[in-house]
């Protein structure tokens, strides 16, 4: 049975594990930033080199494209020959115009024009039915292997495909134009009607050739089109024309018998009953004229026969010239008469014939007066009766007017449309004349200001700018993936992390050692064969650091654990004892991994009685202690005891016993020992111990897998002399610049013999 004291841990202060350094930094480290990128430099430079070699080789692959640019400039005079609006309205929106026609340049139609002229659907650039099989298709062809009508039905059953030869020339023309189109580009050169037109094709003289076509074909197929719009128009026009004919003749004769049927018929602007009406209303006023003068003239005549002076002073009486002839008669006769009273008297012949003559001429006077009145009243009368005619037939004639007015209402209104059908006729006459000349002017709205020409350099690929731009970013992607592995990466490299990490002093670095081909080198043989070495003086700076973490007594016995295995614990015990045994110290080194031990098989010999034996009684002491073949030390291996009782063997006291008897007779005592988060045994030899020296693998065990191992020693109550970083590379670690012994690995190599 075990000795279940020995199992009591001894009040031993935990140790303050501290976190990891990365997990303590509280910003950016830029110093440990280019630590790390400097320790992965080899993996960024063959990241960035490799793939920037692996982009080289694709880009050369790559078949080199050529492009070729030609340009045309809208031209809207053009069109404002042709229409003043279209081109006024071309000159405002440049920007739409310039995008219509990039949209042309780039459309299918065109594409499938260009693709017709120049026969691309036989270039097997375009159309890659036509490319030669590869040797993987040919591989994957049935017809390589099998005659023509099996190979034909097995690709029929093998194809999904199951549409007819021209759903199959369909989709190849559509695939040579989508390749088409997505080497076609277009663009508006600045702020201008130019038009840029380039092409890329793997030949140059093709290159330029269709970009040139393009652009040609980019203005006769305007052409083409504005002469069949012209001709659209036309025909259209042609037929509206017809319609409009018809609708205005209709319109002019529903015009005229609404006219004649109301009797609206017009002369110089008015119809016949208005001239009437405005004829009628002169003559009536000038009929109450000469009434009225005429009833003026018979009221003078009148008012002068009631005067005293009668009617011979009136102005009518006066101007006549009878009145006039008789009235210079009548003056004669009395002077006649006047002249015979001197001589005879009043009843002398004479002038009895004298006064006669005298009477009847006065009578001759007032009978012609009284005729001159009679005509006055009978002017009267008839200007009155003149009058009254004027004003009935005026009165007749306006209400003729008035109902020529009402039925004015609905002519104007069959005017109107006559008009509108006629204006209409005339703006489509116009237009029809304007398509006409359109259609015979064939001008197009474009000229090519720039053919294309066949480039001398690629444009794709750029190879030196891409080469570039993938080292630079190959090179980040390194450098990304080099801290991702670091970041990622808990491994210990340097005593001062161990000390952060696991709160135990650092005893040293143990570095590996190896042939001139690479290959590592036992290091408990080669301490032997270099005893100057650098590994030999780490293992006695180790010793140095075991006796001084023994401050009161001088530690004789020493085990090495680690957490995990192959960390270099047992060719460190070995290396280790070899060294004291060359310093002449008296050591033997006690394998007391009894589940798979390893020391035997390191040292070459066959499994013989050992420790296990010694506990269980089986064997002697002098049996189990054997000498090393290499040294003067001496070895005591596992046993051949099972590994199922190895708790027992090692918490029993008389294993106590042992180990204290050889710390009598040896000067230092080397117990190697199973990993420690393996099994527990570790854990119980450390209290029968003087010192524990842990083993880390450099760069290999991790922070917590260590942390986790040292802490269950502490529980145990180890005492822990300190820790070493095993199998360190020491010119890789020189380069992690952490600033201990091992980074002044170049000027301290001198110092050492091998």
């Amino acid at each position: 049975m075990a000795d279940t004291r020995l199992l009591v841990p001894r009040p031993i202060e935990p140790p303050q594990l501290l976190a990891p350094d990365w997990a303590q930094s509280s910003g950016p480290d830029l110093q440990e930033l280019f630590r790390r990128i400097w320790r992965r430099k080899l993996m960024i430079a063959t990241i960035a080199v490799g793939c920037t070699l692996l982009t080289a080789a694709a880009l050369f692959a790559i078949a080199p494209r050529y492009t070729a640019t030609a340009q045309v400039m809208l031209d809207p005079s053009q069109s404002k020959l042709l229409d003043a609006n279209q081109a006024l309205a071309g000159l405002s929106p440049d920007t739409e115009a310039v995008n219509s026609a990039i949209a042309v340049v780039q459309s299918r139609d065109l594409a499938d024009r260009v693709i017709d002229k120049l026969e691309l659907m036989r270039d097997p650039d375009f159309n890659t039915a036509l490319e030669p099989p590869t040797w993987f298709s040919s591989l994957l062809d049935p017809h390589t292997y099998l005659p023509a009508d099996w190979a034909d039905s097995i690709a029929k059953l093998l194809s999904n495909d199951a549409g007819s030869p021209p759903d199959e020339v369909r989709r190849n023309h559509n695939r040579v134009v989508e390749a088409f189109l997505k080497r076609l580009d277009a663009g508006a050169a600045g702020e201008s009607r130019v038009v840029s037109v380039s092409f890329q094709a793997e030949n140059p003289r093709t290159a330029a050739k269709i970009a040139n076509a393009i652009v040609e074909e980019y203005i006769s197929s305007g052409v083409e089109q504005r002469t069949a719009s012209s001709k659209e128009v036309n025909v259209w026009l042609t037929q509206q024309l017809d319609t409009l004919r018809e609708q205005v003749v209709a319109a002019d004769q529903a015009v005229e018998d609404y006219r004649t049927k109301n009797g609206l018929i017009e002369s110089r602007g008015d119809t016949l009953a208005t001239q009437e009406s405005a004829e009628l209303g002169t003559q009536l006023v000038m009929a109450r004229t000469d009434r009225a003068a005429a009833e003026a003239k018979l009221q003078q005549v009148q008012s002068l026969l009631n005067s005293p002076q009668g009617t011979e002073s009136a102005g009518a009486v006066l101007q006549s010239p009878l009145i006039q002839g008789l009235r210079a008669q009548e003056a004669q006769v009395e002077q006649t008469i006047a002249d015979l009273s001197q001589t005879y008297g009043e009843r002398h012949p004479k002038i009895l014939g004298a006064k006669a003559q005298l009477a009847d001429l006065q009578g001759k006077i007032r009978q012609e007066i009284g005729r001159i009145v009679k005509d006055y009243t009978n002017e009267v009368a008839v200007a009155r009766a003149r009058e009254v005619s004027i004003s009935s037939s005026l009165e007749q004639t306006r209400s003729q007017v008035a109902s020529q007015n009402q039925s004015d209402v609905h002519l104007r209104s069959l005017e109107r449309e006559a008009d509108a059908s006629r204006t209409l006729l005339e703006n489509f006459l116009a237009q029809y004349q304007q398509t006409g000349s359109q259609q015979s002017f064939k001008q197009p709205d474009a000229i090519i200001i720039s053919h294309a020409s066949e480039p001398e350099k690629p444009s794709f690929p750029k190879k030196r700018i891409l080469l570039v731009l993938a080292l630079g970013a190959f090179g980040m992607l390194g450098v990304l993936i080099a801290l991702l592995i670091e970041e990622f990466d808990r491994g210990l490299r340097s005593l001062g992390q161990v000390e952060r990490v696991l709160g135990v002093r650092g005893l040293g670095l143990i570095p590996t050692v190896q042939t001139w081909l690479g290959r590592l080198r036992k290091p408990e043989d080669y301490v032997v064969e270099k005893p100057a070495s650098a590994l030999s003086e780490a293992l006695r700076s180790l010793h140095t650091g075991i006796a001084l973490s023994a401050r009161s007594e001088v530690a004789r016995t020493v085990m090495f654990a680690s957490s995990l295995p192959k960390e270099g614990k047992t060719s460190l015990a070995l290396s280790y004892a070899r060294v004291l045994a060359h310093a002449g110290k008296k050591v033997v080194v006690v394998d007391c991994d009894l589940r798979r031990s390893a020391l035997c098989r390191r040292l070459g010999l066959r499994r013989k009685a050992g420790l296990s034996d010694y506990i269980r009684g089986t064997a002697e002491l002098d049996d189990i202690i054997h000498p090393d073949p290499r040294s003067t030390a001496l070895i005591v291996p596992a046993g051949t005891a099972p590994a199922t009782s190895a708790t027992d063997i090692l918490a029993s006291e008389r294993l106590a016993a042992f180990l204290r008897a050889l710390a009598e007779h040896y000067d230092m005592v080397v117990i190697d020992t199973p990993p420690v988060l393996a099994v527990s045994d570790t854990q119980l030899l450390s209290r029968l111990v003087d010192k524990t020296v842990f083993v880390v693998r450099w760069e290999k065990t991790r922070a917590e897998t260590a942390a986790l191992a040292v802490r269950a020693l502490h529980d145990a109550g180890a005492d822990i002399a300190g820790v070493v970083l095993s199998m360190v590379n020491l010119k890789r670690h020189a380069r992690y610049g952490y600033g201990d012994a091992g980074s002044y690995y170049a000027e301290l190599r001198r110092y050492y013999v091998g």
